[in-house]
């Protein structure tokens, strides 16, 4: 289980301990367990997909020459930029990870504001942290993978989901500083 999953059971684990339901919260983690496990699994299906399709596809330049030809000669013109040419669906499928761990993030920043002033403050703006770190460790790992062109798409794409990413944990640091 990711870190989401792992605070949002504890979200569960609290409700039902406020309203003397304890009992309860084993089935509904070994249901919430259950329920992560298949999304994962329909995600990496649709990912092996997605991949295979695209083989099959594509699978007409090997009887072309000329098309192959040319599409060797276009990667060897972009691959001149510094970096590593990723594909684009590989830069796609990044993003969409990128993006989904930034809604994350900001969900945690939406927990730790609820709960300042109460014992969870402490806990849920450390949880918050490690999410923002490898959110933004992430992007920065990514654009340094890319060529000029692809950096530019990227950053065009997510930099100011990233940069609003970093002004919203600077507050939250002051709030804790508080």
């Amino acid at each position: 289980m990711n870190l989401f999953h792992q605070h949002g059971l504890r979200v569960l684990q609290r409700i039902f301990f406020e309203f003397g339901l304890s009992s309860k919260v084993s089935f509904l983690e070994r249901r919430l367990v259950s329920v992560i496990k298949s999304v994962t699994a329909y995600h990496a299906a649709t990912r092996q997909y997605k991949c295979e399709t695209w083989k099959q596809h594509n699978s007409v330049f090997g009887s072309n020459i000329h098309t192959s030809l040319t599409v060797v000669s276009t990667i060897r013109h972009f691959s001149h930029d510094s970096g590593t040419q990723l594909t684009d669906e590989d830069i796609k499928l990044s993003i969409e990870d990128i993006s989904e761990k930034f809604s994350e993030a900001m969900e945690l920043m939406n927990d730790v504001r609820s709960s300042v002033g109460t014992v969870y403050f402490s806990e849920d703006m450390e949880d918050t942290r490690a999410q923002v770190a490898e959110t933004l460790k992430d992007y920065s790992d990514l654009l340094a993978r890319l060529n000029d062109m692809q950096k530019k798409r990227v950053i065009q794409s997510v930099g100011l989901k990233m940069e609003e990413l970093k002004a919203q944990m600077s507050m939250l640091e002051e709030l804790a500083k508080e």
